[in-house]
């Protein structure tokens, strides 16, 4: 279960934060955990795109993942994993130099893009900030969903809709903010 619970976190970052904003938010606390963190979620990135390739150039050859006997399938299922692995070291390895070469772990450091602060940035986290302190107030002037399930007797308030309204908005804020950036600037 924790597994699946990590591998939505890392969708749901890859979808929402790009490495740049990442690096800016987690660097000046800790720069080797900001790098582990960007260089693990472009991981799992990377390994879909490659599988997904990997795939289709293995299909030429009729090599065929998804078809075949059990045994069959986890012969070219560890194959491709192979191919992976050693691809996944490869790109660290260059990375690695590059970063060696830029001077990482010096006391001062070179950036690929400095990532500004802008205003769409403090506007997302007012907004952020006061829908949050609204759900909190709605929970603690007692509105919306009772303390108790056996009180539950199904039915929902317009108290309750508040709250599922300003919940749902309050989780697609990242969403909606980073569509909006992409309409911009496209």
């Amino acid at each position: 279960m924790m597994l699946v619970e990590m591998l939505m976190a890392f969708a749901l970052f890859n979808s929402i934060l790009t490495t740049n904003k990442l690096l800016a938010v987690f660097s000046p606390v800790s720069p080797r955990l900001a790098l582990l963190v960007v260089l693990s979620i472009n991981l799992v990135n990377t390994f879909n795109l490659q599988f997904k390739r990997l795939v289709l150039y293995q299909k030429t050859r009729n090599v065929d993942p998804f078809n075949g006997s059990i045994r069959k399938r986890l012969s070219v299922g560890m194959h491709f994993l192979g191919i992976l692995l050693e691809g996944a070291l490869v790109s660290g390895m260059e990375r690695a130099r590059s970063m060696d070469a830029r001077g990482f772990g010096a006391t001062k450091r070179s950036h690929y893009r400095i990532f500004k602060w802008q205003f769409s940035d403090s506007f997302f986290m007012t907004s952020s900030l006061i829908i949050f302190l609204a759900l909190i107030g709605f929970k603690v002037g007692s509105f919306g969903w009772t303390n108790s399930a056996l009180k539950f007797n199904g039915s929902f308030s317009v108290a309750d809709g508040w709250i599922l309204c300003l919940l749902g908005l309050f989780l697609l804020i990242p969403v909606i903010s980073e569509k909006v950036a992409d309409l911009w600037t496209n």
